[in-house]
């Protein structure tokens, strides 16, 4: 009986350890066309499967431990996505331009030059009135040159009278306004194309639509913003690391701080304070400060819970040592900190940490700091207390178990 036993209990480990790095294995071959793509706090999917790289704190490495990135998070690597900026897992491409439906400024029309005069997100393609003047381009006398009066001189420096017209009233003459149709008196001109800043789409000429360029006056085409705040690194004065939807922030200048987001466990997508949840599902809880390089002792806890939840969090202390760019901490492999909700509600998780070795940036300084996040949970209540799984993997571990009772019994 002792043999069958221990068989049994082998069989079982090895099946829960096969049922959870099933579930949080790395995606196959990620990145391993040599091109990683655009970093971002999700990781890379690169299955098509419709989601960010699902290992995202154990192996994975770069920005969240991540070796491909996939800025939409739509399970295609930004290198090989025709809209590497919104998520389109289907990659539909109607006009065939190489620009996917859910991103073209002209999805019928191919255009890859995406060219959008008036900066309306209709591409002049297929724009009935590209320079925005009101004045359809078949009755229009200037097509791509805003002119609501319709005064030829707007674009014609040789018609009569130009000399003297001034469309928009800025005192500069439409024969030499670099935006007759638009008041600009002082003509600026960022990327000097001859079409002032007040009606160019791509002020800078980086090929990003200022609606979308987080510096639309400074040419930054990699749109690198290493902060996450929105402002591109070459516009912006300052620094503080942005983790989360309410642009909360970690400034590396001051004094020791940390901070902290929650997400369904194995997913980045939702990962934000106040992020609604459902009960009986694992809420993963992600540790950032303001410090790199420096190990930080934490211990996470439920302060504040709805009536008769009896919720802990599960690997609640420990160490984390720094993970890149990001801010974000690095748990030992298999103590990721999560908590499973079991009533509705509001629940309050707080997190303390220390620093192990002190601060080299404010000696004198603390060391210590904690943050309080909530967690919205819906959903039916549920039975607190140890289960083994759900899902598909459960069911082949009942029958394993099962099978060992009838196995015990047998032998009795």
């Amino acid at each position: 009986m002792k043999r069958i036993l221990v068989v049994f209990a082998v069989v079982v480990a090895t099946l829960c350890f096969a049922t959870a790095n099933t579930a949080y294995a790395q995606a196959a071959g990620e990145c391993s066309s040599g091109f990683c793509g655009t970093p971002r706090d999700v990781g890379g999917g690169g299955c098509g499967c419709g989601g960010g790289s699902i290992l995202i704190n154990n192996t994975d490495m770069g920005e969240t431990y991540s070796t491909s990135d996939d800025y939409d998070n739509d399970g295609l690597e930004d290198d090989f996505d025709n809209c590497p900026w919104v998520a389109n897992t289907d990659q539909a491409d109607s006009d065939g331009d190489g620009i996917g439906n859910a991103c073209d400024n002209c999805p019928n029309v191919s255009n890859a030059d995406q060219g959008d005069l008036d900066g309306d997100g209709i591409g002049d393609a297929c724009d009935a009135d590209p320079d925005g003047d009101g004045v359809a381009n078949e009755l229009d006398t200037c097509p791509k040159v805003p002119n609501p009066s319709q005064n030829v001189a707007a674009c014609d420096p040789n018609a009569p009278g130009a000399g003297q017209s001034d469309e928009d009233g800025d005192g500069v003459p439409d024969a030499i306004d670099n935006c007759p149709g638009h008041y600009n008196p002082d003509q600026g001109d960022v990327n000097a194309n001859g079409l002032g800043d007040a009606c160019d789409a791509d002020s800078d000429g980086d090929g990003i639509p200022n609606a979308l360029d987080n510096c639309a006056l400074t040419a930054n085409p990699d749109q690198k913003d290493s902060d996450h705040d929105g402002k591109g690194d070459v516009c912006d004065s300052s620094f503080c690391y942005v983790y989360d939807v309410k642009a909360t922030c970690l400034d590396p200048t001051q004094t020791f701080q940390v901070g902290g987001t929650v997400a369904a466990k194995g997913d980045r997508t939702s990962a934000t304070d106040g992020n609604e949840f459902m009960t009986g599902r694992d809420v993963g809880l992600h540790l950032y400060a303001n410090r790199k390089n420096a190990p930080i002792r934490y211990t996470w806890a439920v302060v504040s819970r709805p009536e008769g939840s009896g919720a802990t969090v599960s690997h609640a202390w420990g160490t984390a040592v720094y993970s890149g760019d990001t801010y974000e901490y690095r748990y030992h492999q298999g103590d990721f900190p999560t908590f499973t909700p079991d009533q509705p509600g509001t629940y309050q998780i707080k997190v303390v940490g220390e620093l192990v070795f002190g601060d080299d940036v404010y000696a004198s300084g603390p060391a210590r700091s904690e943050y309080t996040l909530s967690v919205e949970v819906t959903g039916d209540a549920t039975s607190s207390g140890c289960s083994v799984g759900g899902g598909a993997a459960a069911a082949p571990l009942a029958l394993l178990m099962l099978l060992g009772l009838a196995l015990v019994r047998r032998r009795k």
